[in-house]
């Protein structure tokens, strides 16, 4: 019985800390970094560059007769090296952290998968699942509910918990001062629910800008004490204006309606 006990209170233990951490990242995030430019140039230059080396070789195979040539094609080449520099600069943070996983994932799990599970990661949230999505070659119809379903997921846990593990934790030396900095950061950015809590808090989730997003917005309405069905349908509104938004961003206007 004790050991049970024990079992369930270092499980209570892991979870906390996780969550924890997990919001920590996603207010301590840099805001210059944070946001979600997502844009279909960056997507393709990203995936272009693994191929550029072959399409080197290529081009100078075929001007080896010609030195004027094969000179203007090494050019020509260094110019293009150079534009998939610039493509990779234009990413931002938080874009080159979801190629990663896009990258490293991808080899071992389904793109279902990646997609689903870099939604649910606060900081990347849905708009770094449409990207990953768009990156891994997925239809934008199939994207979308895989990123909504990940969006989704982490919403119930913190608006139920998070409270109480916030106060479990602040009683305890180790996370007292941590929890008390969550707590301030969080309340600061509660003036977006300044028009009403379910407007506010569904504009708060649905802008792609930094610092706002799912895993926020509950922080938010967990302290602020909103009803939970209210917290749940505002949410539920602002994925579906941030999967709007980012689906035109990362897919383009015309891969919406086709």
């Amino acid at each position: 019985m004790k050991k049970s006990i024990r079992n369930n209170r270092s499980g209570l233990v892991f979870f906390s800390a996780g969550l924890i951490l997990a919001i920590f990242i996603s207010l301590s995030a840099p805001v210059a970094d944070a946001g979600i430019g997502l844009n279909v140039y960056a997507a393709e230059r990203v995936s272009e560059v693994g191929t550029e080396d072959s399409a080197t070789d290529e081009n100078a195979e075929e001007t080896k007769a010609d030195d004027t040539s094969a000179d203007e094609t090494a050019k020509a080449d260094n110019t293009e090296s150079g534009s998939g520099e610039a493509g990779e600069e234009k990413l931002s943070f938080t874009e080159r952290v979801a190629a990663k996983f896009a990258t490293s994932l991808g080899k071992y799990i389904p793109a279902e998968l990646v997609v689903v599970f870099v939604s649910m990661l606060p900081i990347l949230e849905l708009r770094a699942g449409l990207f990953v999505a768009k990156f891994l070659g997925l239809p934008l119809l199939k994207a979308i509910p895989l990123c909504i379903l990940g969006n989704i997921i982490p919403i119930p846990l913190i608006l139920l918990f998070i409270k109480k593990i916030f106060k479990w934790l602040g009683k305890t030396r180790l996370f007292h001062k941590l929890v008390e900095k969550l707590e301030a950061r969080a309340m600061k950015k509660s003036k977006a629910l300044a028009n009403g809590e379910f407007v506010g808090l569904m504009l708060f989730v649905g802008i792609p800008i930094p610092g706002t997003g799912a895993w926020m917005g509950s922080l938010i309405a967990a302290l602020l004490e909103v009803d939970f069905k209210k917290a749940i349908l505002a949410e539920l509104a602002g994925i579906a204006i941030a999967t709007i938004i980012v689906s035109i961003l990362s897919y383009g206007l015309l891969g919406v309606f086709i």
